[in-house]
């Protein structure tokens, strides 16, 4: 899996970093290899990180840009991207 840097936001004593997660994988339904895209966020604070993500959530990189721009918009939190994730998908 690799991780592409979309950007960072400064918030007080503390920085959020935004990721793109992209993998190759085997869809057993459609029998053949996509690119699967999913977000990572980590929270800095000197020696201290706080991070989530979430895998697979489409193969469509348009898709994963839209949903990226709004959660880096929204400056979302590693605790609650999870939620922010199910709410966009459902």
């Amino acid at each position: 899996m690799s991780r592409l840097f979309v950007g960072k936001e400064n918030l007080e004593d503390w920085e959020l970093r935004y990721y793109i997660l992209k993998e190759v994988k085997f869809y057993e339904e459609w029998k053949e290899e996509k690119m699967s895209y999913g977000i990572e966020i980590e929270k800095v604070k000197l020696d201290e990180v706080e991070k989530n993500s979430v895998e697979d959530i489409t193969c469509n990189e348009n898709t994963i840009k839209k949903m990226m721009n709004i959660i880096v918009k929204n400056q979302v939190l590693p605790v609650h991207l999870k939620d922010v994730v199910e709410d966009m998908i459902s």
